[in-house]
Parts: structure tokens; sequence; C-alpha cells
């Protein structure tokens, strides 16, 4: 019955529902980290170049088409692709594609004499790729088609400048390919020199040519059409008669089109109606395998790599994503600090005054003459130890007696610690009563942290310099007085076992408070700071109780001068504002490089600012240290 009970459980189900999303996790986490590879192709040119027969020729009229693309790679896991599309929709990262080779791919259709309206017959044929370089020109000369690819030039035959490559074309490499049936045939440098500069002196002789000539400046056969057909006209360029039909070239983008969708190349009839696709969908991104990617890597300017991949956006989500960097840093190192110097398990082993070779023994054996005179006994000597030790937490030593008569302990402990405030052997004097209320009467200056984490039933006087048997009678009156004001019951049991575990308990509720104030680190920084430098004597809550006057005086108050003590108030503000100076002027000059002298003075003034309130922090503390 009890099995049955478990299995039906909503936390059955809720523990069997997170298992199993661990597995899948834990299953796929393989796959998530795999490294893939993509491509993108982006046309940005298109030349096309036809051949129309007529009389004694028969067949199909021939177009060629080359569209030259240019390449972008990104390679890595699905995780990254993940995180990286986090960091771009946050606004805090760009993921920077890797700028890869230029791609030429070209392409043939046979359209049919007398048959252009059957587009249907049309037979498109993708030719081998010869060049990847897209200042490559399409060229006709004496009836042959040529790919001529100048090296050392980007802009192949550009008419403006025409009087220049008169003098630079016998100087031009030039490497060449001649259309041969299906294929490019690579030809010598000799003869691809001398179809350029053939063609060049065309254009000398004929400098303003209008289209019409221009299309046909050759022998006739192949026809050329050389502009930048990647116009965004809807209609597209490059006017053509063939199969009796009048075609244009163009895309399936206008100019009032965003890129952001697949792109081709296609032929679009004059009626602006049916068209013939030429090419395959490009701007998208496909999935490909090692060595093709590697294959296009760009080789001839491998500093690109550096470039790519994922860098910090511009912007302001970006400064203020260093920031808030800038503030998580000096919080986590502080509130990691106050939780480490909080015990959060206490033990208290015995110990020996031997063990401890700072230890003040005439102070502890002032303090236990005196206790033992007035009917307490000691009960033992120890140290308060954790499970968690921790570089933060000083050591301490502390000798327990009990007065089973008042009903009352006493620790005389000392705290091995260079602070003034903290060190030196004390008496503390503590009644428990029923409810978890306790009262203590103590000749320590209480820790500052101790009063901002005051808890309601945990009350105190701090009475530093006052007599011992003054303190013990201030504290059995406050217990009286406690007694018949809140109606509380000391409680019978003074066992060594009972007093350690309500020990563990109470500091088991301090740090409970601590850690949640500790939540709001800057808060709770300027709370310290507002007690560390006020005196405080007595916390006894909000219940109408008063400690009975006695003849004694607070201790004298710090005798440095006003700015000394304004800068030691200070000192934690300034460190934690230093510390935020720094670590933001370190991810602007890191992350978010700028060359401009304004932006450097801002970065190199944030950061002297830093420096120099590390620097006075460190002088205060060496002045205090003397004194």
């Amino acid at each position: 019955m009890k099995a049955y009970r478990i299995v039906r459980s909503p936390l059955t189900a809720v523990a069997a529902t997170i298992l199993t999303i661990v597995g899948i996790v834990v299953f796929r986490a393989g796959s998530l980290r795999t490294e893939h590879f993509f491509i993108n192709q982006t046309p940005m040119t298109a030349q096309v170049a036809w051949y129309r027969k007529g009389g004694a020729e028969t067949g199909s009229d021939r177009l060629l088409v080359a569209v030259n693309y240019s390449s972008r790679g990104w390679r890595g896991s699905r995780l990254r692709a993940m995180l990286a599309k986090t960091g771009e929709t946050l606004g805090l990262t760009t993921d920077v594609p890797e700028f890869m080779e230029f791609s030429t791919e070209l392409i043939t259709a046979e359209i049919p004499a007398g048959g252009g309206s059957n587009l249907t017959a049309v037979a498109i044929t993708h030719l081998p790729t010869v060049t990847n370089n897209p200042a490559a020109q399409l060229v006709a000369y004496e009836g042959n088609l040529y790919l001529l690819n100048w090296q050392g030039s980007n802009d192949g035959m550009d008419a403006e400048e025409d009087d220049e490559r008169q003098s630079k074309v016998p100087n031009v490499d030039v490497q060449g390919w001649r259309l041969d049936q299906t294929k490019f045939v690579e030809i010598t440098a000799d003869e691809a020199r001398s179809v350029s500069q053939s063609i060049e002196r065309v254009r000398l002789r004929n400098p303003s040519p209008t289209r019409d000539s221009e299309l046909r400046n050759q022998s006739s056969g192949w026809e050329v059409c050389t502009e930048n057909v990647y116009s965004f006209r809807a209609a597209g360029k490059c006017p053509m008669g063939l199969g009796g039909n009048e075609f244009r070239l163009g895309f399936n983008r206008s100019i009032g089109t965003e890129l952001d969708g697949p792109v081709f190349a296609q032929l679009v009839r004059s009626n602006n109606r049916e068209t013939i696709r030429l090419t395959s969908d490009s701007n998208v991104w496909v999935e490909s395998d090692v060595a093709n990617y590697s294959s296009h890597r760009n080789k001839s300017v491998p500093a690109w790599d550096a470039r790519s991949g994922v860098h910090f956006a511009g912007g302001w989500t970006n400064y203020l994503f260093g920031l808030l960097i800038a503030l998580g840093f000096p919080y986590a190192l502080f509130r990691t600090a106050l939780n480490q110097s909080a015990n959060s398990k206490p033990y208290f082993p015995e110990a020996k005054p031997e063990d401890f070779p700072g230890i003040d023994r005439p102070r502890l054996e002032e303090y236990t003459d005196v206790l033992t005179s007035n009917g307490f006994k000691h009960l033992r000597d120890y140290t308060a130890a954790s499970s968690n030790p921790s570089r933060h937490r000083s050591p301490s030593f502390a000798r327990l007696f009990v007065n089973p008569d008042l009903r009352c302990f006493a620790e005389v402990g000392q705290i091995f610690t260079t602070k003034k405030e903290s060190a030196g052997m004390h008496l503390n004097f503590m009644t428990e009563f029923n409810g978890g209320w306790r009262f203590s009467t103590t000749d320590r200056v209480v820790n500052p942290v101790s009063y901002v984490a005051r808890r309601a039933r945990t009350l105190w006087l701090s009475r530093p310099g006052m007599a011992i048997t003054e303190m013990l009678s201030l504290h059995c009156q406050m217990i009286n007085q406690m007694k018949m004001r809140l109606s509380l019951t000391v409680l019978e049991d003074l066992s060594l076992e009972g007093y350690f575990l309500r020990s563990a308990e109470a500091v088991s509720e301090l740090n409970k408070i601590i850690k949640g104030k500790s939540l709001w680190v800057f808060p709770l920084l300027l709370q310290y700071q507002y007690h560390k430098h006020k005196s405080h004597y007595e916390w006894l809550g909000n219940y109408d109780l008063k400690a009975p006057s006695h003849p004694w005086t607070p201790p004298a108050e710090d005798t440095s001068s006003a700015w000394e003590q304004t800068m030691t108030s200070w000192m934690p503000t300034i460190n934690v504002a230093s510390t935020v100076m720094l670590v933001f002027g370190a991810y602007l000059m890191f992350f978010r490089p700028n060359h401009s002298a304004g932006s450097s003075m801002f970065r190199m003034t944030i950061s002297l600012l830093g420096l120099s309130g590390y620097g006075l922090v460190a002088l205060m503390k060496k002045r205090s240290e003397r004194r």
C-alpha cells in the first residue's frame, strides 16, 4: 500500500519528468556539440552570351550565363548556434560568418529555333566551374566565346578606364578559357593576351559605343552583354531574341525587396508572365561537409578568420552588459566572502589554552577566579570549529561556566584577530528562556554585522570596561525585568550538550538572516558602514525594556581627525567603487576597443580612478594599523 502511494504521488511524477528531461539532455549532449558546416552563396553579378542561329544554320539558339557568387561560411555546434542566436537577440553579440572564396556558376540553355513559346522544351545544362574570380568576363571574338580573367585588375573590361588600360594591357597577365561545345578549355597565356589586346583595340576605335553597337561589337555569332545585370530591376536587362521570342535576364528580386530569402537567376519573357529558371536557390544556408567547406575557404585572405566568429555587439545594450559585469564581480566577491565567514555548521571540540600562543593568560585567570568566587562552575574549554573551514573566520578560544543557582552561563573567550574591536579576552553572561528567547551581557564591543542582523528574541547589553561583579548584577536585574514584562521562564536545562545545541541553533538563525540580507550586498554595505562608526551598547527590541542605570562610562571615541574618520567610514564604499571602475575599464579596453582620443581618455580615466581608490584604501589601512 505504501509503495502504491509513492507511485501515485505527484512528487514521483515530477521526479520522473525531471529524470526523463535530464536523460534526453544527456543523450543529445553529444549531438549538440557535434560540429556542422554551412555555406551561403549570394549572387553578385551575372553575364550573358547568346548565339542566335540563322540563315543556313540549323538547330537551337544557344545561351550561356555566368553567375558570380560571394560566399560565406559558418562552422560550429548546434549549442554554439543557440548561444549565438540568444546573444544576437539580446543585442549583446554578433556572429560574423567567415568570408570565403568567390565562385562562378556556368549555365547553358538550348532554345529551339521557332519554338521559344514552348518553354518546357528548353534544355538547361550546368558546366564545370573554371574560375572563382568575379572580375572574369565573357568575351566574343571571331565567332568564339571566351572567358578572360585579368589577373591584378579588378575592373575587367571597364570602358571608363580605356586610356589607363591602353598603357597597362601589355603588362597585365591574362588567363583565358574558350568554349568548346559543352565545356570551357583553357588556352595559352599568349592566346589569351592576344584576344584581350584585340578586343581592347576595338574599344579604342569606338570610345563611346551605343548599347546596340556594344552588343554587336564583334563578328557575327556570339553576342555578349557585359553589364552588371544584378540591378534589382524586376524586368531584368540584356534583351535577347531567342527562339522567335524576346527574353531578358534578371533575378527574382526587385530593388524594393530585401534579400532575406532564396534568390535565383531567370529568363523573363517580354510579357513578364513566363520565365525560365536558370539557377537553384541561393542566398540560403546549405549544410555541407568538411571537405567541401575547406575547398571554399578563402586562402588569399587568411587574416579574415580572426574577424569571423562571435563578437561583442555595439550599442547601449553591450555597454550595459559590461556595466553589469563590473557590478556583478564585486557583488559575487563580497557575497562569497560574507557567506564563507559564516559558520554554517558549527561544533565545539575541546581545546587547551596551551594550543593558542597569543592567548591572554593573565586575563583568563582573572576572569576564572572572579567567576568561581561568585558560584560559577567550570564546564569545558573549547573552540568554535566548522565542517566548512574558511580563511575568513578567525580562530577562537572559550571557557564555559555555569551558575546553577542563577541558572546562568558565563563564557570567557578570545578571538585571535588583528581587529582591535574584536580582539582580546572578554566575558559574556547568557541566560536562555522558553520560546527561543535569549539575553546576554558582555564587555565586548558588538560587531556591526551582529547589530545589522539583530534578532527579535535575542537581546543584549554591551558594557565595555565594566567590572565583572557589576556586569553580573546588571545581568540579573535585566533577567528579572524580562520575566515580569514578557512573562518568560528561564530554561531548566543547564547541561553542556543543551547549551551547545542551542548555540548551534542561534548561529544557524544568524547565518540565515545574513544570507538573506546578502542578496542585496550594496545596501548591506551601506548599513554596515553606518553602524560601524555608530556606537551601539544595547539591543532590547521594542518591548518597553530599560537597562538599569549604573556608574558606567562608554569608551572614549576615536581621536583621529574628522577627515580621517570620514575616509575610514567610506573605505569599503571606495573599495567597491574602485573595483567596479577597474572591471568596467578592463571590459571596455579588451572587449570594446576604440581608437578615438576621447574614448581612450575615458577608459584611462576610470582605470586610474580605480587604481587611485585602491591606493587610498591601502594608505588608510596603514595609518589605522600604526595608531
